[in-house]
């Protein structure tokens, strides 16, 4: 199977592959790049929330996994059905919002002590994480790029 670069990330199928420091590095900057979307603001926001308590209760992985990840792909799929028009990929847009509670970490791991004090700094970061997968994989996706990855 070939990959094909577009816009962003190496992507097989639609399915991101980060391989290595320097693809998650290019989708922080994607991300950062983002506008956030005026969309499901406050609902997006209870839910990285609720995400982050769960991940303060469960220090397994397993748990995490299971319980905190499962419900916060859940809630973020039932917002966006209801919030956002568009023929969604919802694998692909599945599989790859799992990647937004890594880029809250990088920014908490990341921002100065400036933006520290500004509260929901990397809430808002990852929910521009979650308007940049719902612009990749639900608002609008052309269909023709579909093809042409299928295709090749």
């Amino acid at each position: 199977m070939a990959l094909v670069a577009v816009h962003g990330p190496a992507r097989a199928d639609n399915f991101f592959l980060i391989q290595d420091a320097s693809d998650m590095s290019e989708l922080f900057r994607e991300v950062n790049a983002t506008p956030p979307s005026n969309v499901s603001v406050e609902e997006n926001s209870a839910i990285i929330r609720e995400r982050v308590a769960c991940f303060a209760r469960n220090f397994s992985y397993v748990k995490r996994a299971k319980i905190c990840m499962d419900t916060y792909q859940r809630d973020i799929v039932a917002t966006a059905r209801a919030n956002v028009s568009g023929r969604p990929e919802i694998g692909p847009f599945v599989k790859n919002i799992e990647y937004c509670p890594v880029m809250y970490n990088l920014c908490e791991g990341q921002v100065d002590a400036q933006h520290r004090t500004s509260p929901g700094f990397c809430i808002r970061f990852e929910r521009q994480c979650i308007d940049y997968m719902l612009d990749k994989f639900w608002r609008g996706v052309p269909l023709y790029d579909n093809l042409q990855l299928r295709i090749e």
